[in-house]
């Protein structure tokens, strides 16, 4: 079965893309519906939301910085108080071809109106992320000027409490990275979707876990399987709710893309990850506390992940996994997934220190946040043993980076 075009109307061009069952299509009547609008009253938090996209939609962007305000530099998304003095943002940037212009110039008709002149008249951008308030001129200005344009509101409250007003920053902010991505072709980028434990915002000794896989094999024999796991294509997204492996499951809600949902205690990886994981850590039921997820995206042909089935892609959907989810430590399983990491990932901070650790931890900065990474062997090479001790070592070493006092006996 092949991907058929189709087509959706973005201004008043028609344009063509692969089709997905993830993708959502822009209906017809919504042809020239190009802005996302973010509101709220006076200081509720639209300016650091807008802060927070553009600083997340950063590695996907064509051009690094293509106007005259510089990236911001702080880490918004993680924060613990208000950040003073940060800078507005009057951004453009392009991926896939398309121009997307973000201000967060939102308290004044006036200067809304230059900044609108310079995203549409001097930039001429394909969409618009932009602010104003909940009521008042400025909504009155954006509703009347471009309301039979708005494709989306978003709306942040008055709130005091500072870790509330954050969480609904941060919610608001993957809602439009979502719709952003989706606009410009990005949407499908991460077939998978992760295996969240109930726990994993509580973290692991206060840190927040990522163990990141290399990929999904499937070695069953069904006639769709040749193409599947077809190496060529990297494309299992056909086959997301038709697969017989699918209909094993009573509930008859299962689909290929949940597959890290269901943590398969038979798996040898994961078992012998988890008596690893236990040692250092001390977490008796570690799926409970920590994220996971498979680098490759697409189901691969056993038994190996070879260099040459990764793809840009697979770099998108690391990132959009780390915008969602917001780790602060990540466990890499092998050489094969951690190589294009480090030479491609735009926000890589020290590979040049690597031999103080044995080569095991690093560190990436994206969105203003460092990230410790963590280099083990994948639990079934055959260099697990021997470097076992040292995987042990590490792993703690990164989780007890940054901390006053690690939590005795955390279960």
């Amino acid at each position: 079965m092949q991907n058929k075009d189709v087509l959706t109307t973005e201004g008043s061009n028609l344009t063509m893309y692969d089709a997905n069952p993830r993708h959502t299509i822009i209906n017809i009547i919504d042809m020239n519906k190009n802005i996302i609008v973010i509101k709220g009253p006076k200081n509720s938090g639209k300016s650091t939301t807008v802060r927070m996209i553009l600083q997340q939609l950063r590695p996907y962007t064509e051009e690094q910085n293509d106007s005259s305000y510089p990236w911001p530099k702080y880490d918004f998304v993680s924060s613990k108080e208000p950040i003073k003095r940060a800078r507005e943002v009057l951004h453009k940037i392009r991926i896939n071809d398309k121009v997307i212009g973000l201000t967060s110039f939102g308290d004044n008709v006036k200067i809304i109106r230059e900044k609108f002149d310079t995203l549409e008249g001097k930039w001429n951008c394909n969409y618009i992320v932009c602010c104003c308030r909940d009521k008042g001129k400025t909504f009155q200005y954006i509703n009347n000027s471009y309301g039979d344009r708005v494709l989306e509101w978003h709306s942040l409250q008055d709130e005091t409490d500072f870790n509330k007003r954050k969480q609904n920053e941060i919610k608001v902010a993957y809602k439009v990275d979502e719709k952003i991505l989706e606009l410009c072709g990005k949407g499908n980028c991460r077939f998978f979707n992760p295996h969240v434990g109930e726990q994993y915002q509580f973290g692991v000794w206060g840190k927040k876990v990522l163990v990141l896989g290399a990929s999904f094999y499937c070695d069953k024999k069904y006639d769709i399987c040749t193409d599947c796991t077809n190496v060529n294509s990297k494309d299992s997204s056909k086959y997301n709710k038709i697969c017989p492996e699918c209909k094993k499951d009573n509930s008859g809600r299962r689909t290929l893309s949940e597959e890290p949902s269901y943590v398969d205690d038979h798996y040898h990886a994961y078992r012998t990850f988890e008596i690893l994981f236990k040692e250092a850590t001390g977490l008796k039921s570690m799926w409970k506390h920590i994220l996971f997820t498979n680098y490759v995206q697409f189901f691969v042909p056993p038994y190996e992940t070879k260099s040459s089935y990764l793809s840009k892609r697979d770099l998108d959907a690391f990132h959009k996994t780390l915008i969602q989810y917001n780790p602060d430590v990540i466990i890499c399983w092998g050489v094969v997934i951690v190589k294009p990491i480090r030479e491609n990932y735009p926000f890589v901070t020290d590979r040049e220190k690597l031999p103080e650790t044995e080569h095991y931890i690093w560190h990436i900065n994206p969105c203003g946040k460092k990230i410790t990474m963590v280099n083990t062997f994948h639990p079934t090479s055959r260099c697990w043993n021997c470097h076992y001790d040292n995987a042990v070592k590490y792993i703690r070493m990164a989780l007890e980076e940054g901390m006053e006092k690690i939590q005795e006996d955390y279960i």
